[in-house]
């Protein structure tokens, strides 16, 4: 007995297996499957548990046999087909004045174990559930701060935030009931076993039902899998929608554009409401369709067990049998259609997860110590992807940047002097040419290396949700104090931080919105100014701060000069007017270069502001 359990159990956790390959495959995408195989070694676990327990269930469901065999004649004379034979012989040891109550007391010990057997196998799958969520939180998160800088200018932030905020739970979702189905599979395994050692015709009556409700179901999934997909992008589309309306609340209110964009929402809105009733639609169909077909199944086989002139204590065995088998079977019919419903998630996460549409910025190997050589721009160009017919945003561009010198980028916005800084920075890479320094190709030298050798600090380089302090050292989070207050000096930032009630504890917000403009920008610079860079570039750093701070500012610059290369980005004359160099860009060309004074445009802006 024991060996051909274990022969049964063998036989449940391969067909268990198998099924999952099966499902993992056909309902989840490449991108989620190794978080389902990295926790295929839990699905004997699973499977046994599942097993063990609907067995111990089966068992106490099988004694019911004998059970009313005594309370109708009082005896265990009744022939029990196949394995359940063993139980007569077992009753016919116990003295006949005791054998209800053993009977009873052995219903009643086999279904308690059943229910401790569930408890612990929910409780065990709840822990894949969690630990599986986890794994694909963090991986996404991985693949963003490993993307490349293109791969955000193409990408709408709502779909992202959408993503993170709804799309992974129900991929989640869909994991945690593939791993259910895992323990529902077992169990039906288990009852089916029961059910044919009982009554093979009876049996074959319930696989045939069963085969129906399969054919009929694997029709609507299909559907569903198509109508979640049109959830996803209407949800991502609505997520996109909230964000604007909260990021740009400022200039909706200025210009009276409430009631424009509440009706953009609502149209959002009432597209993703009838998306979702599209598919809800369909969803709630399986439910009752699987009712009423098991309630046929039942009816069936009530009508075939009056036919073959099934005893009535077999046939009950039977019937209580395929009702307690009923739930498994549901939820492992119903499973797939859940996770189609979650299809359009599941390709929404793996959209995230897959590498090949986000091509990853050149790391390069070679290190450098510092940035005392030039930074050459060799016939460089760069055509941004998100819109390949527009003007290049740079051609032909051909500089030298010398070091320790202070160069002013000069221009119009949108004349390329945000793509020179991006791809100093290594955002970008150029599509033409190259940039070298001091004759290597800059997409050789280790990206890390180089990134620690530039402080960057401007108008569009937010705060982070967190103290001052923890801003000023984001980019170098075990400076000492000394350091830290340097900075803020040079950046004339230490004194209104004093002022604060927290100091330099105080919380700024997100995006710093607790402080002023100029307040924000000073911050940011001491941030840059903590790394003592030797390439410091300053994007529209200090145009929201007064005259007066940025005199202080420059002034306590200038015995950092020889020490660091500086970029300035600025429309403001009194800037650029403490260059060395300036570059005259429009229209993505380089059209004058040279000393600050000889240069006609930096004339042109001390005029205009004289």
């Amino acid at each position: 007995m024991g060996r051909r359990v274990r022969q049964l159990s063998q036989s449940a956790v391969k067909l268990v297996k198998a099924r999952l390959k099966i499902y993992a495959s056909r309902y989840l995408t490449s991108s989620l499957v190794p978080f389902v195989r990295r926790y295929l070694w839990t699905v004997p676990i699973v499977a046994v548990l599942g097993f063990v327990g609907s067995a111990s269930e089966g068992l106490g469901i099988s004694l019911l046999v004998p059970f009313l065999a005594i309370l109708f004649s009082g005896d265990t004379n009744h022939a029990l087909p196949g394995p359940l034979a063993l139980l007569t012989r077992f009753l016919e040891a116990v003295d006949p004045s005791w054998r209800l109550e053993v009977v009873a007391g052995a219903i009643f010990s086999a279904i308690a174990l059943k229910c401790v057997i569930r408890i612990v196998n929910d409780g065990f799958i709840a822990w894949i559930y969690g630990r599986a969520s986890h794994d694909i939180r963090c991986a996404m998160e991985r693949e963003l701060l490993t993307a490349s800088y293109p791969f955000f200018l193409s990408t709408q932030p709502g779909r992202l935030l959408n993503i993170f905020s709804t799309e992974s739970w129900r991929a989640a979702d869909a994991l945690h009931m593939l791993f259910r189905m895992i323990a529902n599979a077992a169990a039906v395994c288990v009852y089916a076993l029961l059910l044919l050692s009982i009554n093979w015709r009876l049996t074959l009556i319930v696989a045939g039902g069963v085969i129906v409700v399969r054919l009929i179901q694997s029709r609507l999934i299909r559907i569903v899998r198509h109508r979640s997909e049109r959830s996803s992008e209407a949800n991502w589309s609505l997520t996109n929608q909230m964000i604007t309306s909260i990021n740009s609340v400022r200039v909706i209110r200025v210009f009276g554009q409430e009631g424009r964009e509440a009706k953009r929402f609502e149209r959002e809105s009432d597209t993703l409401r009838r998306v979702m009733f599209a598919l809800e639609r369909v969803t709630v169909l399986v439910a009752p369709s699987v009712e009423l077909l098991h309630a046929a199944l039942f009816l069936s086989v009530l009508v075939g067990a009056y036919a073959a002139g099934v005893d009535v204590p077999v046939l009950m065995a039977f019937l209580v049998l395929l009702y307690r088998c009923q739930p498994f079977l549901q939820e492992l019919n119903h499973g797939p259609v859940e996770i189609a419903a979650a299809g359009g998630s599941v390709r929404e996460v793996e959209w995230l997860l897959d590498p090949s549409h986000k091509p990853s910025e050149p790391k390069g190997s070679v290190q450098i110590a510092t940035l005392d050589r030039p930074i050459v721009f060799d016939d460089v160009g760069y055509v941004y992807a998100t819109r390949p017919d527009a003007v290049p945003a740079l051609s032909h561009v051909s500089v030298t940047i010398h070091p320790g010198r202070s160069i002013a980028l000069i221009g119009r916005s949108g004349s390329g002097k945000s793509t020179i800084v991006n791809l100093l920075c290594k955002l970008l890479s150029p599509t033409s040419g190259a940039i070298r320094i001091g004759g290597t190709d800059l997409t050789q030298i280790c990206t890390a290396s180089w990134r620690r050798h530039i402080g960057l600090a401007g108008q569009d380089i937010d705060l982070i949700d967190g103290t001052i302090v923890e801003n000023i050292t984001y980019g170098l989070p075990d400076a000492p104090m000394a350091d830290i207050i340097e900075a803020a000096r040079i950046a004339d930032a230490h004194d209104f931080i004093e002022a604060l009630p927290q100091g330099y504890e105080t919380i700024v917000g997100d995006k710093g919105q607790a402080l002023s403009g100029g307040q924000r920008q000073r911050v940011g610079l001491a941030r840059a100014l903590l790394r003592k860079p030797h390439l410091l570039i300053l994007d529209e750093a200090t145009n929201a701060v007064d005259g007066l701070s940025e005199a202080a500012i420059f002034g306590l610059l200038s015995h950092r000069a020889r020490q660091m290369t500086t970029i300035v980005i600025s429309h403001r004359a009194s800037t650029l007017a403490r260059c060395d160099d300036g570059i005259v860009i429009e229209n993505g060309h380089v059209v004058d270069f040279g000393s600050l004074e000889t240069l006609e445009a930096y004339r042109t802006i001390s005029a205009a502001t004289a």
